[in-house]
């Protein structure tokens, strides 16, 4: 978790000696730690949370919400309706001729991880519930395929604990989870990053929610699943 600077100065918090960290972007930097002894999202109360303290991120935003802080639970993004529910792992049900459930992995870093088709090519997509922009591609998956022209541009970016960066873009033609076909009618601008971590570990995309908008997407994190459901509006 991460929160503004100008959240701890309403709350009258006060961070902790710096630390190094490398945000979602793979930009190194120092920021303060703070314990939170309970955030509420909705009726979930989390307690005794410790997050970084960074810049103001503007556009309303005060801060950041991991998805470690849900490893207990079955996140839904519902986004037809906008809401995010929090259920109980074991409790849910889905209907089947509307819901396609696929298995997950975790990372080193307790984010889900699934076997991803990028464009044809299979590699392992990170699921990023906190990115910026729809689609991430890694270096490491650019140096891997073959592209006539992979870099298109320059100048688009986004917001992560450390401030803005930017990087080039990469259209991606096709992306495929499981066997579900996320990707058709027409690219994606995507944005190329050199995020270390995701070198090391081998990860081809970063997988923005934004791809998920046409379901209603759950996370099921204690099962180690994912699943794509029809949307409903309530």
């Amino acid at each position: 978790m991460a929160l503004g600077q100008n959240v701890l100065d309403a709350l009258h918090l006060q961070g902790s000696s710096a630390q190094a960290v490398t945000d979602a972007s793979g930009t190194r930097g120092v920021v303060q730690k703070c314990l939170i002894s309970n955030v509420q999202i909705g009726n979930l109360t989390l307690n005794n949370i410790t997050a970084s303290v960074t810049a103001n991120l503007g556009h309303g935003i005060d801060g950041f919400i991991g998805s470690p802080l849900f490893l207990s639970y079955a996140v839904q993004f519902d986004f037809a309706n906008r809401k995010l529910n929090i259920y109980n792992p074991f409790d849910i049900r889905f209907d089947p001729k509307h819901s396609v459930g696929m298995k997950i992995g975790m990372d080193i870093y307790r984010s889900p991880i699934v076997s991803a088709t990028v464009d044809g090519n299979p590699t392992i997509g990170f699921i990023d519930t906190g990115c910026g922009v729809p689609l991430k591609v890694t270096s490491l998956w650019i140096k891997s395929v073959v592209c006539k022209d992979p870099l298109q541009q320059t100048g688009v970016g986004g917001n992560t604990m450390l401030g803005r960066f930017e990087g080039d873009t990469y259209d991606v033609q096709s992306l495929t989870i499981g066997d579900q076909k996320l990707l058709s009618a027409k690219p994606i601008t995507t944005l190329v990053t050199r995020d270390l971590k995701d070198d090391v570990q081998g990860f081809g995309v970063r997988i923005g929610l934004w791809i998920f908008k046409d379901f209603t997407t759950t996370i099921i994190y204690p099962r180690l699943s994912i699943v794509l459901s029809s949307p409903t509006t309530n």
